[in-house]
């Protein structure tokens, strides 16, 4: 079979194709199939051209780098990487990076077939999302919330700065409920959810862990006024009203804090002292907060 009938082949299949021929250590471009030049918007000029002389610097660094790797070992390389299309559209791709090897043993040219996988990474990502997602508020549930303390802890055990969980529980929420609706305590979290969010910064978390208790993780911070800002944001919910419809109810919060690494390295301890921090709040009143340090030096 001819090398003329070989790529005629190749150049029909919905896959990626480059060939790149390989010249003193350096690569050229020496076919690229319809599918290829669709998708990243190459055309026929870049035949005999390095990669440094057609892609951006970034990704030409990168693609070097792995052609090299296959140069020297002469094995097959896989990875997946996200590029943009011409038509702005982004996508996910599968490369097999294959050395060609003569019957001298010499490779002559590097063959890289990409595959499109947008669908099934977009898919294994929605999954994902679900699984870290409470289904009625959106924001993250408890296994995010426990996975995520997960690692601030072990960041603090590292010697990185420490940090907060504060468990939050609503004060006579089941009220809302009972009085006005499941459909309208519904739309209550979900709102009470939103503020919540708005409170903390970018990197920490708010979870709902379920019903109406919500917990939070500062991370980063050895400063006790910075979880006695958040939790003082948190109290002042209950001068506010949120509109249901013709309903006006006012959120209110009960909360336990626990901050690692004084009064815990794992997470169990740090949720049992969170939680008894939040007993204590109960007793108290309602509607503030405890640290456990307080409660146990008090």
């Amino acid at each position: 079979m001819s090398n003329e009938l070989h790529l005629s082949i190749l150049d029909g299949i919905s896959d990626l194709v480059f060939l790149m021929k390989v010249e003193q250590g350096s690569f050229t471009y020496a076919f690229l199939n319809h599918a290829a030049k669709k998708y990243t918007g190459l055309t026929d000029q870049a035949l005999g051209k390095t990669f440094d002389q057609v892609l951006p610097a970034s990704v030409a660094s990168m693609l070097v780098d792995i052609y090299q790797k296959v140069l020297h070992t002469k094995e097959t390389y896989t990875f997946e990487d996200v590029f943009v299309a011409p038509n702005k559209n982004r996508y996910y791709g599968q490369s097999n990076i294959t050395p060609v090897i003569n019957e001298n043993g010499i490779c002559t040219h590097i063959l890289a077939i990409t595959r499109d996988v947008t669908d099934s990474r977009e898919y294994e990502e929605r999954l994902e999302k679900l699984v870290y997602i409470d289904d009625l508020t959106g924001i993250p549930n408890r296994r995010f919330f426990l996975e995520q303390l997960q690692k601030v802890v072990e960041e603090a055990k590292r010697g990185h700065l420490g940090g907060a969980v504060l468990y939050l529980d609503g004060d006579d929420f089941k009220n809302i409920n009972d009085r006005w609706g499941h459909d309208v305590g519904d739309e209550f979290l979900q709102k009470v959810a939103k503020l919540l969010q708005g409170m903390v910064r970018e990197h920490d978390t708010v979870a709902r862990i379920g019903g109406d208790e919500f917990s939070m993780i500062v991370r980063n911070t050895e400063k006790k006024e910075e979880i006695i800002a958040l939790a003082d944001r948190v109290i002042s919910l209950s001068k506010e009203t949120i509109r249901i419809k013709e309903t006006l109810i006012t959120p209110s919060f009960s909360i336990g804090i626990a901050c690692f690494p004084e009064d815990g390295y794992d997470i169990e301890t740090l949720l049992k002292h969170a939680d008894h921090a939040l007993y204590m709040t109960k007793r108290r009143g309602k509607n503030h907060y405890s640290f456990y340090q307080d409660i146990i030096y008090n």
